[in-house]
This record gives C-alpha cells, structure tokens and sequence, in this order.
C-alpha cells in the first residue's frame, strides 16, 4: 500500500470515529504493524491478508465493541471480513466505512457473525444514523436476536462438531466402538482442527511452512479435515512439529 493510500484510510477512519462519537476507547490498527501493550489483543489482526483489514477498534469495558475499516469497494469483501472477526467470538460489528463519489461518508454495518451475509446501510453524514452505532449497540438494540450472540453460536459449533464426530466413530466402528470409551479421541480430533484453524489464521500454518501437507489439502488449507486423508496427513504434521503427546489419539483413529 502506498503512503498515499495509508494516509487516506487513516483520514477516513479518524472521520468515522468522529461521527459516531468515539472520543476514547479506541485501539488504532492501521499506526503500526508491530504488536505492543495497547494492540496485543488484536495481535492476529495486524498482519490480514488482502486490502481489506481493520484499522480501528472502538472498546467498552476492555471488550471490542465495533471493528472498523476503511472499504475496498469490495461487498464480498467487508462480508468475509465480518465471518472471520466472527471467529473471534465476541458481540460486535464491523463498520465498512467508504467515502463516496460526493465526498460523504457511509458505511456497511456487519453483524461479525460467521455466517454474516447481510449489512445495513448507513449514512454516517447524518447524525441520526452516526450515532446510533454506538447508542443502539450499547442499548443491545443492533441487529436482530439471532445477531446477538456470537459466543453461543460457537459453542454451539463445538458441540455440534463433537456430537457429528462422535456419531462417525460410531458408524465406522458399529458395535465395536459402543463397547469402548471414545470420549478422548473425539475431543482430541475436535481440539486438534480447532487448533489447526488457529494456525491458519495466523499464517503460520502455510504452504511456505508445509509444502507437502499443501500439496495434499490444497493452497488455503481449508481441507485440512475434510476427508480422512486429509485428517490423517494433518495430525501426522503436528506430530512431528509439536509435542508428541499433544491432544494424542491412539494409532487407530
């Protein structure tokens, strides 16, 4: 990005955060790309791949209330960005701010869910629509009740993992597996994706770092679980990379 275009986002979001009446509070991205004492919570945010990255956090109470960036241009975009922050499980949106072809400063409001799909329209030049960011979130009126808790659509991830993972066991091993305790191998499996996404996140786990993993689940590592195989080669990676004891599973999962 060149100093130019930084200097311009910058401008965007110091204007955005003016309008919706954010005077403190606020953790600033787009300063440094280097991790301190007032950014380490949002450590994996500093390096996002792609233009499109959060510059600005407004908090409440230590906790990320609205993210915000300054837009692409890109719908698809500040919706993808809004399905990761959801990863982070907390209750906040992301403020896709834009300055349009009339100088006035808008904004795609997202819920950070991660099935976010859909975004409200604001019109931040109005004082009305700036201020009811903050206002409406702070009263818990923003979005709907399906958009209010991301931390209960996560566990409820977690749970139905386990539950479809469990099932699995069952079914390949038939009567065989009801004979057995299978508990510690289903959250061994669980933790170990879970754990696998985390290094994905934070381009540690790439094809520059695991050339011959890639070769087999593909370049964005997505299908790191999808088949047995892939599973297979993915434990195989981290046992050899960490702890062999690690969330260990028994040599005939």
């Amino acid at each position: 990005m060149s100093a130019a275009d930084a200097t311009l986002r910058r401008d965007i979001i110091d204007r955005a955060l003016k309008a919706i009446g954010a005077d403190r509070s606020v953790v600033r991205l787009d300063f440094t790309d280097q991790i301190n004492s007032d950014n380490f919570e949002y450590a994996d945010l500093l390096n996002a791949r792609g233009k499109q990255k959060v510059e600005a956090v407004v908090e409440k109470d230590g906790s990320p209330l609205v993210y915000l960036s300054a837009s692409t241009g890109n719908v698809d975009a500040g919706a993808a960005l809004a399905r990761t922050l959801g990863n982070r499980a907390e209750t906040a949106i992301l403020l896709d701010v834009q300055l349009n072809d009339s100088g006035v400063l808008a904004a795609e409001v997202w819920p950070c869910r991660l099935d976010a799909h859909t975004s409200t329209r604001l019109n931040l030049g109005k004082f009305a629509d700036a201020r009811s960011v903050l206002g409406d979130l702070q009263e818990g009126l923003w979005g709907t009740a399906d958009n209010a808790y991301q931390e209960q659509a996560l566990r409820n991830l977690l749970v139905g993992s386990v539950d479809v993972i469990s099932q699995s066991f069952l079914d390949a091993r038939g009567a065989e597996s009801r004979d057995n305790e299978r508990g510690h191998e289903v959250l061994a499996l669980v933790g170990r994706a879970l754990f696998t996404r985390f290094l994905l996140d934070r381009r540690i786990l790439t094809e520059a770092t695991a050339p011959t993993l890639f070769k087999l689940i593909g370049t964005e590592g997505e299908a790191a679980f999808a088949t047995p195989a892939h599973a297979a080669a993915t434990c195989a990676w981290l046992d050899q990379t960490f702890n062999g004891d690690f969330m260990p599973l028994p040599a005939h999962v």
